[in-house]
């Protein structure tokens, strides 16, 4: 017989977020350089990461960060690198991973980006998952450095063929 009552749940972690400086750093070490940067724009893309209402959905939320460095291009040069490794950096800090076998898909970020929005949400949200073993207290540094040991071709290839944006 049931009483109508159910089990509490564990509280689900707090999602962790990207600071402007985090994002100031991400793109020094993607570009090895200091960048002119438009601070409103950048504090703008970095937003982007939040999700409208109550912030639930890290894979949306981690798409829509990498979105806004592409839309707004605050960095004279390394946007897409920055975007990108911060996409990758929030999904490892809040416990979750992107499922690519080692030499599979190499142009998932190229259908990514062509993808009509609706479109890309469930591409991207195909090759997500929460990581087996999370580590709780992932630093953005640790993580950060771990991508890019990781991806340095994707990185560099980023580098090569992402355009300058207009800074003023």
């Amino acid at each position: 017989m049931s009483t109508g009552t159910t089990e509490p749940q564990p509280l689900a972690a707090p999602i962790r977020y990207l600071t402007v400086q985090d994002m100031l750093w991400i793109n020094l070490e993607v570009t090895e350089e200091i960048n002119r940067f438009d601070y409103g724009r950048l504090e703008e893309a970095t937003s982007y990461q939040y999700g409208y209402g109550t912030s639930i959905d890290v894979p949306k939320q981690a798409l829509r960060l990498y979105r806004g460095f592409l839309k707004l291009r605050p960095f004279a040069r390394g946007n897409e690198a920055t975007g990108w490794t911060a996409l990758m950096c929030f999904l490892a800090i809040n416990g979750w991973v992107i499922d690519l076998p080692e030499g599979a898909d190499e142009n998932w970020l190229e259908t990514l980006d062509n993808a009509h929005p609706p479109d890309a949400e469930e591409y991207f949200a195909s090759r997500v998952h929460r990581a087996p073993t999370p580590q709780s207290n992932l630093y953005v540094e640790d993580s950060v450095r771990q991508i890019l040991r990781e991806y340095t071709p994707h990185v560099q290839r980023l580098i090569q063929t992402g355009a300058t944006a207009l800074v003023d």
